[in-house]
């Protein structure tokens, strides 16, 4: 495909906020583990297991390790992509194509986002919780981690796809295509 230097963005304040945010999701990858290893321990040493430890995990844990870095997956161009019908197209058209499929996942993921929001919306204001053995943990809070990685991930595909379109219009006033 393109040259991966292309699209990573480390500097800037794109690039700090995609640090930031993978950084947040390897501290809550950590705390996890350390939440079951101790629900684990406790459960079979002391036969007390911490209450709700499935039910945070699924909720909170999960949603956060996967919607945070989403933003910083797209600045580094670290999304899975095949080419096996692109490999034979000039350095041009790959161009072309690359910011079509960049600006079409922008437009999809605004989409997805309002919806998240939506779903967010409702599901606060209905107080979502869920039940355990225990009593219930509320699970409206976790329902924002989805807008957020959403939001940064189309906030980066937005600009990647622009820096995409210049870049085409540069190699394009340039005049040289190479294959």
């Amino acid at each position: 495909m393109l040259d991966q230097e292309e699209h990573i963005e480390k500097r800037g304040t794109l690039g700090k906020i995609a640090h930031a945010l993978g950084l947040a999701a390897g501290a809550i990858l950590m705390l996890m583990m350390f939440h079951i290893v101790a629900d684990v321990l406790l459960k079979y040493l002391f036969n007390y297991p911490l209450p709700g430890t499935m039910e945070i995990v699924a909720s909170y844990y999960m949603v956060a390790i996967v919607m945070l870095p989403l933003m910083a997956v797209t600045l580094t161009a670290s999304h899975i992509h095949v080419e096996f019908f692109t490999n034979h197209l000039s350095r041009k058209r790959l161009r072309r194509l690359v910011c079509i499929v960049q600006s079409l996942s922008f437009l999809a993921l605004l989409a997805v986002f309002y919806a998240a929001v939506d779903q967010a919306m409702r599901k606060t204001a209905s107080g979502e919780a869920w039940e355990t053995a225990d009593g219930t943990i509320d699970i409206w809070y976790s329902r924002w981690i989805v807008p957020i990685g959403l939001g940064f991930c189309a906030i980066a595909f937005g600009r990647v796809a622009w820096r995409t379109l210049f870049a085409n219009r540069a190699e394009d006033q340039g005049g040289h295509d190479r294959v």
